[in-house]
């Protein structure tokens, strides 16, 4: 059987099991053995996540009631060739191409500091210092942008609507990053919240002879 996807995710994330029993089936749905995995969709084109395999693992994990699971996701490429590789170093380029999922799922923000996919530390120092001058905010703006969402983290707790944003292959076309969400991030570890909501997005991939350096063995 042919599959529908082009590359997956370098890292396995531990995501809500009652989320990805909302997924639906994907058309080539196959049971892989001892494997959860969910196919990336196109939240422009109106193409949802969907369960690639792992359903009988969820039914199980539920039952069990286990509530993180281990999953990875794989994509289609917004784009071939060299064109698909250069993306990854051209950023309006991989904001043109970059395609966000219908999911959003809930995980625990411990594993992105552990995974490694926390690009920038944020801090109240450094808060929305942005290294494009074009763009530059006066610190005390920006201090006031700081202060205003750590005062609303701590009273609300984190906001579901606002899910922090994972994209696939971002780095090098090989390594997942955080490609929204580091000043949340940095707060977030600064009072000790650690159930978060992500959304995850995907354009392109490395060549596999680059992306063998940065994948690790589960």
């Amino acid at each position: 059987m042919k599959r529908k996807y082009d590359a997956c995710s370098s890292e396995v994330y531990h995501l809500d099991t009652a989320d990805l029993l909302r997924l639906s089936d994907h058309p080539f749905y196959r049971e892989e053995e001892g494997n959860i995995v969910v196919f990336l969709g196109n939240e422009k084109e109106g193409v949802p996540d969907m369960l690639f395999s792992g359903r009988l693992l969820l039914q199980k994990a539920q039952k069990e009631n286990i509530p993180y699971v281990p999953v990875r996701f794989v994509f289609r490429k917004r784009a071939a060739g060299i064109k698909g590789f250069l993306f990854h170093f051209i950023k309006p380029l991989r904001r043109r191409l970059r395609a966000k999922g219908e999911g959003v799922y809930h995980m625990l923000a411990s594993e992105l500091w552990e995974k490694g996919l926390v690009r920038k530390v944020r801090t109240k120092e450094n808060a929305y210092n942005l290294t494009n001058k074009k763009w530059a905010i006066p610190p005390q703006e920006r201090q006031k942008r700081w202060n205003e969402l750590y005062d609303s983290l701590k009273k609300n707790g984190y906001d579901d609507r606002y899910p922090l944003e994972i994209m696939l292959c971002r780095s090098f076309g090989a390594k997942d990053s955080l490609q929204q969400g580091h000043h949340r991030m940095g707060i977030l570890k600064e009072l000790n919240i650690s159930r978060v909501a992500v959304e995850f997005s995907a354009a392109g991939a490395a060549p596999s002879f680059i992306r063998r350096f940065f994948e690790k063995k589960e």
